[in-house]
């Protein structure tokens, strides 16, 4: 009945180029639609502004967190699932809609063009905060290895909720550029996330062969 809409674009509080970028996507296709988008950060779950978003505007659209979320504060979300729209994410469980950036098939797609290019030694790079998208990229890519018969090894190291994950990446690649066995290593490296693949491309001979 309104002629524009108002909808808030909640996302974690900290800096992250992937979270500007969506941003600045949503709102340029809003824009087309005669819908306003009011980005607003929130800094854990029991943040009023995500309630006062809920409440007041006439949409949400949220991008979780990797926080681990209470049982009432999902209760909640579940309340007004007909004025919320997960981005980036997978809620349908809960009867919330949900838009996920990266289906399976496309991952596994990923997975698929490093072994036909040759590479049977591949390791698994993450320094993203665990939530349900991260989680599943990490189950599909141990249940992919297994079923091709890939060896290799899984190098977690999460950063706290709202924290930004690439710091934490370079970290985690220096240590593995000092360890590992540079003639008997992996052959390729996955990474979970685009801040572990910046991290890992790092300006060394042997990782720019390794992320080739």
């Amino acid at each position: 009945r309104k002629s524009r809409l108002d909808v808030v674009f909640l996302y974690p509080a900290y800096p992250s180029d992937h979270l500007n970028h969506c941003r600045l996507v949503v709102t340029e296709v809003a824009n087309q639609s005669d819908v306003a988008i009011r980005p607003v950060q929130y800094v854990h779950w029991d943040d009023p502004i995500i309630w006062e978003a809920l409440t007041s505007a006439d949409g949400v659209l949220l991008i979780p967190s990797t926080e681990s979320m209470p049982d009432h504060v999902t209760d909640r979300f579940i309340e007004k699932r007909n004025r919320l729209v997960v981005f980036d994410g997978d809620w349908s469980h809960h009867g919330i809609p949900s838009i996920r950036l990266f289906p399976c098939s496309h991952i596994e797609a990923l997975f698929e063009y490093v072994y036909r290019l040759g590479h049977r030694r591949i390791d698994f790079l993450n320094s993203q905060g665990h939530n349900e998208e991260i989680n599943r990229r990490v189950g599909q890519w141990q249940e992919w290895s297994l079923r091709r018969g890939v060896k290799g090894d899984i190098w977690d190291e999460p950063a706290p909720p709202f924290t930004d994950p690439t710091p934490f990446a370079y970290r985690l690649s220096k240590r593995l550029l000092d360890s590992w066995d540079h003639d008997n290593g992996p052959t390729a490296l996955i990474c979970s996330s685009q801040p572990a693949a910046v991290a890992a491309m790092r300006d060394q001979p042997y990782m720019r062969k390794v992320c080739a």
